[in-house]
């Protein structure tokens, strides 16, 4: 295998390119700064305005998103405001918000309380983010009687008919259908929701508690995923990916015979729908990871292998694969799997994970005679990885590679 051989890898940022952009952008500002400052007219600052309000719109649109879900009941585990680089993350309730570098598109992830007239619930939902944007654009038209913009205009209308004109473009480019990084834009979401399967609605029930629960094991916090997996389990009871999660938890607490008893308990993957099993599978290999059985690396392999062919855009199977392979000296094949997740996660502790495990297995490709080039950039890793908010195990294996 040439890991080589991929045109665009994604590489953490590093001081240079970060200053780089810095100096691009005040420049950039100084040149809009020169042009306001040469034979300044108010009519002018309508681009600027247009920026200006952007943010804040997008901060409305992702709030009326998760203000539809609500009103019908769903739960909103997350709103995520811009891409790149997470500047901020805090909770609302059970909500957690979380603000990147780039505040130029956002994305609510709701989860469904009931299957019944979840179809329209889901469309609404969708709906909600342009209708906000539209009913600004009605108000500001309404405020400034539908009339068209004219020279010398003092600077109050000129704002308003920015923002006017930033609600209706953030309107329009959500309606278009197009699905973005993982996320489908609103139109496409509209649509979609005519078609969606009673089943699909009916297995993302749990996800709250499946995400949570996820998340804590990513940051080794054993006990949080327990809670979090057994607080699901009381609603839903016979859902086989809150078990397979539990045995996870299980073989994370150092039980590892136990977990196994456990997933042996839920019969054999094909007994389930493909989306189930594929998370059943990713659970088993779990297991085996956090239980360190060597001698069972190769059939976790397989059932990581098994659950991404189920679901070739889960970027936690990938990742999962990605480990398993590093685990078996496979460093290769690890690389390929790793980059392929982290070029599209927006997750940060899966991009911290990705970058993480990259940064080891650079390191182990460093080592090879004839290394590809690709091992060279395990400093610019091993950097990025000790800059993150890493769990405590992963971070001092980082730092004994490091060293």
């Amino acid at each position: 295998m040439n890991v080589d051989y991929d045109p665009a890898p994604r590489l953490p940022v590093s001081t240079g390119e970060r200053t780089f952009v810095v100096v691009i952008s005040l420049g950039f500002v100084a040149l809009i700064a020169a042009d306001l400052a040469q034979s300044f007219s108010p009519n002018k600052l309508a681009a600027l305005f247009v920026l200006l309000s952007w943010v804040p719109l997008l901060v409305l649109h992702e709030l009326a998103h998760a203000l539809a879900a609500r009103s019908v009941g769903w739960h909103v585990s997350e709103i995520v405001i811009g891409f790149g680089r997470e500047l901020v993350r805090f909770r609302v309730g059970e909500t957690r918000v979380r603000v990147r570098a780039m505040p130029l598109e956002g994305y609510v992830v709701p989860s469904p309380d009931r299957v019944e007239g979840a179809r329209v619930k889901q469309a609404w939902v969708y709906a909600a983010g342009p209708l906000s944007q539209g009913l600004v654009l009605l108000a500001v038209g309404s405020v400034l009687g539908w009339q068209w913009p004219t020279p010398g205009e003092p600077i109050g209308r000129i704002a308003l008919e920015s923002l006017g004109v930033a609600a209706a473009l953030g309107a329009l480019c959500t309606l278009v259908p197009y699905s973005s990084r993982g996320h489908a834009s609103d139109g496409l979401g509209l649509l979609a929701s005519l078609f969606v399967a009673p089943d699909t609605f009916r297995q993302r029930l749990c996800w709250p508690f499946l995400a949570d629960a996820r998340r804590h094991l990513l940051r080794e916090q054993v006990a949080l995923a327990e809670q979090r997996t057994r607080a699901g389990l009381e609603q839903f009871p016979d859902e086989p990916r809150l078990l397979g999660l539990l045995a996870v938890c299980t073989a994370a607490s150092g039980a590892a015979q136990q977990a196994f008893d456990q997933l042996e308990a839920l019969g054999p993957p094909e007994n389930h729908v493909p989306l189930v099993r594929a998370d059943v599978l990713a659970d088993a290999a779990w297991s085996v990871l956090f239980a360190e059985r060597l001698d069972l690396y190769s059939d976790a392999q397989r059932a990581a292998q098994q659950a991404l062919e189920l679901a070739p855009r889960d970027l936690h199977y990938q990742l999962l694969l990605g480990r398993i392979h590093l685990e078996q000296g496979r460093a290769e094949l690890a690389y390929t799997q790793l980059m392929a997740a982290y070029k599209h996660t927006t997750d940060v502790d899966q991009e911290a994970h990705c970058i993480a495990y990259l940064a080891l297995c650079c390191s182990e490709l460093a080592k090879a005679e004839g290394a590809p080039t690709v091992a060279g950039y395990a400093p610019r890793f091993l950097s990025a990885a000790l800059a993150l908010d890493l769990p405590p195990a992963l971070r001092q294996r980082i730092e004994l590679t490091r060293s």
